[in-house]
């Protein structure tokens, strides 16, 4: 097998170390973060993952979309799994995958939900650089995702939005050590109990405002469709 060539290990592609043949050559450690590789193939798999929970929880989320608003947050996100799923099965490099799923949720009809989480999508692809994704990329890229929507909707923890659940998620990814699918399943813990911690705040944007204190005891749509998005990435890096 050639030194260079990846190998899977522990369900992560690691870069197989190199031998020291030269005084200017460092040896690579096969686990640091450095030589963790998140291929297309892999990052593909996690929006179909993420795409799925988006479909199957349809029913769920237009539940809770029904009680403090206008009940179309479940059949968007449904459409826009099924958009997801269509443009990542179909891209050839990294950034350009992130950057059409964005531009084509921008436009697609339906709720609110489409161009927040289009620009989502476009701050994945800014975090997107050159070369090979290593954790160093995956958590810029999720940093990315989180300050383009933040910078657009204003919201802060605790105002009841999508960000209740994005907020925390991305402040483990900055910071939890480990391996991709470890940082992911805290993240997508951090998410879900973002989400649930909605049902004690009072929504302050959107439709859900005009409800006021009714919205109290009711976890946001927003916030648990997103919290969906990250179970199903760390769903996807677990399986593998």
């Amino acid at each position: 097998m050639n030194p260079s060539e990846p190998y899977k290990s522990n369900r992560l592609i690691y870069c197989k170390p190199q031998t020291n043949t030269g005084k200017n050559k460092p040896i690579i450690n096969p686990f640091s973060e450095d030589a963790m590789i998140l291929t297309l193939d892999i990052w593909k798999s996690m929006l179909n993952c993420a795409a799925d929970l988006f479909n199957e929880n349809v029913d769920q989320l237009t539940a809770l979309d029904a009680v403090i608003g206008d009940a179309d947050h479940g059949n968007t996100v449904g459409k826009i799994g099924n958009l997801i799923r269509e443009e990542a099965n179909g891209a050839a490099e990294l950034g350009p995958m992130f950057i059409s799923i964005g531009k084509k949720l921008m436009g697609l009809p339906g709720g609110s939900a489409c161009p927040l989480y289009g620009l989502f999508f476009q701050g994945f692809a800014k975090g997107a650089g050159e070369g090979e994704c290593g954790v160093g990329m995956m958590r810029a890229m999720f940093e990315g995702a989180a300050k383009k929507l933040g910078g657009f909707s204003g919201a802060k923890l605790g105002d009841k939005t999508m960000m209740d659940a994005v907020l925390p998620a991305t402040e483990v990814i900055k910071t939890f050590v480990g391996t991709p699918a470890q940082i992911l399943r805290a993240a997508a813990e951090a998410a879900k109990a973002g989400a649930k911690d909605t049902e004690n705040f009072i929504s302050k944007f959107g439709r859900a405002k005009s409800y006021g204190e009714r919205t109290l005891g009711i976890a946001d749509p927003g916030a648990t469709s997103k919290s969906l998005f990250y179970e199903g990435c760390a769903r996807a890096l677990e399986k593998r």
